[in-house]
C-alpha cells in the first residue's frame, strides 16, 4: 500500500509514529514517501498527516495538551490524539478523534533517509541539525564501527522482565518552572506548582521507605537545584545511563504530566516490562 507522510515539524514527540511507519516500510507492507509542508503556528507543533492508499487521511496530534486542531480534524478520516480529553473534543468530531495511547521517543535502527530529510528541512539551529545528522550517521555505522551515540532505537528500547535481580525502585523526574515564559496564565502556573508538589512528596516518601533500594530524584536543572536542592538526583541523567538504570530496576514510578498527560516514561516502563 502506498503511504505518504506529510510532515511540518521534526519533533521527538512524533518519533514513535514515524518509526512505526519506517518499520512497516522495511517489512514490505508499505511503499513510503514523504513531503514537507510549511509549519503552521506553533512552528514546533508535533503533528503529522498521513495518506494511505491515496485516499484515507490520518492525522497524528502528539502535542502535550488537550486542544484539538479542528481544521485538521475536519480534513481527516481519523485523528489520533495524545493527551486525549473527551471534554475538549467538539461533538461533531468525537467519532473520529481517538486516543493515541502510550508514547515515548524511539528511532529506527540503522540509517533512515526520511529522518535525515526531515532534519535538514527543520527550522532548528544549524548546531542542532549537525548533532542530529551525526546521530543518524552513528546509528548507520554502529554495527560496523561502534557508536559514539547511544540512540533510543527500536532494537534497544525493550527488555523482558528481570525476575532474578534484587528489587530496586526508580523515579527520576523533572521539576517544572511555574514562571517560565510559556506559563502565561495563572492556571498553567498553578498546574506546574501542583505537579512539582506531588513529585516532591513522592521522592521524599520513596527515599524514606526504600533507602538504598531507591534510585531517583529531580533532574538537576537550574530550577530544581534552586528550589529542591536536597531532592535532586545524584546519579547521571544522561539517556544512556538512565536506560541502564531502567533495565536494572524492578519497580518504576510515574506521575501525571503536563495538561494531565501520561508521561513518556510510562511507555518506556511498559516496553521494558516494569
Amino acid at each position: 500500500m502506498d503511504c505518504r507522510l506529510i510532515c511540518r515539524a521534526s519533533s521527538a514527540h512524533l518519533s514513535q509514529v514515524l518509526t512505526g511507519f519506517t518499520l512497516l516500510s522495511r517489512s514490505g507492507k508499505l511503499r513510503l514517501s514523504q513531503e514537507w509542508t510549511a509549519p503552521s503556528p506553533p512552528a514546533n507543533a508535533a503533528h503529522l498527516r498521513v495518506i494511505l492508499g491515496g485516499k484515507l487521511a490520518l492525522h497524528y496530534d502528539m502535542q502535550d495538551s488537550g486542544e484539538i486542531d479542528e481544521p485538521a480534524a475536519d480534513a481527516a478520516d481519523f485523528y489520533f490524539k495524545r493527551s486525549h480529553a473527551a471534554s475538549r473534543i467538539p461533538e461533531r468530531l468525537r467519532r473520529k478523534v481517538l486516543p493515541f495511547g502510550l508514547n515515548y521517543a524511539v528511532y529506527p535502527d540503522g540509517f533512515d533517509r526520511l529522518e535525515l530529510h526531515r532534519l535538514l528541512r527543520s527550522p532548528a539551529h544549524w548546531k542542532a541539525r549537525c548533532v542530529g545528522a551525526a546521530q543518524i550517521v552513528s546509528r548507520a555505522v554502529e554495527r560496523i564501527a561502534g557508536s559514539f551515540y547511544h540512540a533510543p532505537t527500536a532494537g534497544r528500547m525493550h527488555a523482558p522482565p528481570a525476575f532474578s535481580r534484587a528489587p530496586r525502585v526508580l523515579f527520576m523526574t523533572r521539576a517544572w518552572d511555574p514562571y517560565a515564559p510559556e506559563c502565561a496564565t495563572p492556571e498553567k502556573r498553578e498546574q506546574r506548582a501542583a505537579i512539582n508538589a506531588v513529585r516532591k512528596r513522592c521522592i521524599e516518601l520513596l527515599r524514606g521507605e526504600f533507602g538504598a533500594a531507591f534510585t531517583g530524584g529531580f533532574e538537576p536543572t537550574e530550577y530544581a537545584l534552586k528550589n529542591f536542592p536536597t531532592l535532586v538526583s545524584e546519579g547521571s541523567t544522561k539517556q544512556k545511563d538512565y536506560l541502564a538504570v531502567l533495565r536494572e530496576s524492578s519497580i518504576c514510578v510515574a506521575t501525571t504530566g503536563l495538561h494531565g498527560s501520561i508521561g513518556w516514561k510510562t511507555g518506556e516502563y511498559v516496553a521494558f516490562s516494569k
